[in-house]
């Protein structure tokens, strides 16, 4: 069946390796296998052969080793999938090749033949179920036309998030959580301003929030709990309205909306309290020294006076002088 364009699988008892025949189905535009007990590595071939799949899901399954390199030669791929498996080594710098993530891509598709254009952007599948904002999610035609969706959770991936992953600036949701990964978050994640969704969380990332994320004003959903971060949460009207659950498990990590104050924020609290207390002690001492002074002028003043009705020479005696 070369003509296929459509392989569905999903959710079956389906196990050991994937058949290699199927590699001579050119014409896919889906392939979803997720939901089953596939074993053995990534086949290459996908990346070889099916060069027209926009969706391509493998989760839940059985399958080992790296990602393929081949799979970055997917250009109009829209939905990537391979979470859940026992995939491990790093995430490919190469995926930044999946042009149609790519803002800068949909330039350089003008050079193609309209009838290769027509191919990358038919929809022929009806829907297709994928990991949303942490719950399965039924997207249909009607809105998987702008779905660009990479989940490579629950796996054994290492090493860092290759910087070149901020280039997918039409990505829409990034799923990275329950992996072994490390190092800091890509301070220009920020420039991923379509993201959705971002889910870190589960890994061994370190550092601070990159300050850039306060411009990503469309997300909403974000989850970066359970790392090693520290500082401070940058401050945005996003970040900030997040629940405290999505930074917890991160020790150095302080500020709204977690109830942990930063350092600064907490010496400049004392440095407040001291400047105040200092202030309230100024103003007593001021009006006990305007107190006594008044006191001290309306008794030297009514003793003198004193002195002088009661001394009748001496009030003599001043009188002649003056």
């Amino acid at each position: 069946m070369i003509n296929l364009e459509e392989l569905d699988l999903y959710k079956n008892n389906f196990s050991e390796e994937f058949p290699l025949s199927v590699k001579n189905c050119t014409s896919l535009k889906s392939l979803n296998l997720g939901a089953n007990k596939f074993s053995g590595n990534l086949p290459v071939w996908i990346g070889e052969n099916l060069s027209g799949l926009y969706v391509l899901m493998l989760r839940s399954n059985n399958f080992s080793g790296s990602i393929p390199l081949q799979l970055c030669q997917l250009a109009s791929l829209q939905i990537l999938d391979l979470s859940v498996n026992h995939l491990h080594g790093s995430i490919p710098s190469c995926l930044s090749n999946l042009t149609i993530m790519v803002q800068q891509g949909f330039s350089q598709l003008q050079n193609l033949d309209p009838d290769d254009i027509l191919i990358i952007y038919s929809y022929n599948v009806d829907h297709v179920m994928i990991q949303w904002q942490g719950t399965e999610r039924e997207f249909i035609r009607s809105n998987m036309k702008l779905l660009r969706s990479i989940d490579l959770s629950s796996n054994n991936l290492t090493g860092e998030i290759p910087y070149q992953i901020t280039n997918l600036d039409e990505l829409i949701a990034l799923n990275l959580s329950k992996n072994a990964l490390l190092g800091k978050i890509p301070w220009k994640i920020g420039q991923m301003k379509n993201l959705l969704v971002l889910d870190l969380s589960r890994n061994n990332f370190s550092g601070e929030i990159p300050s850039s994320m306060s411009q990503m004003a469309s997300l909403n959903y974000l989850d970066v709990s359970y790392n090693n971060l520290s500082g401070r949460i940058p401050s945005s009207t996003q970040l900030q309205s997040f629940d405290p659950s999505r930074y917890e498990g991160n020790l150095g990590l302080c500020g709204p909306p977690l109830t942990k104050k930063c350092t600064r924020d907490e010496e400049s609290g004392i440095q407040h309290s001291i400047g105040e207390s200092e202030g309230e002690g100024i103003d007593e001492l001021d009006v006990w020294f305007y107190i006594g002074e008044a006191i001290g002028f309306t008794v030297g003043f009514w003793i003198a006076c004193g002195a002088l009705l009661l001394n009748r020479r001496g009030r003599y005696a001043f009188f002649y002088i003056s």
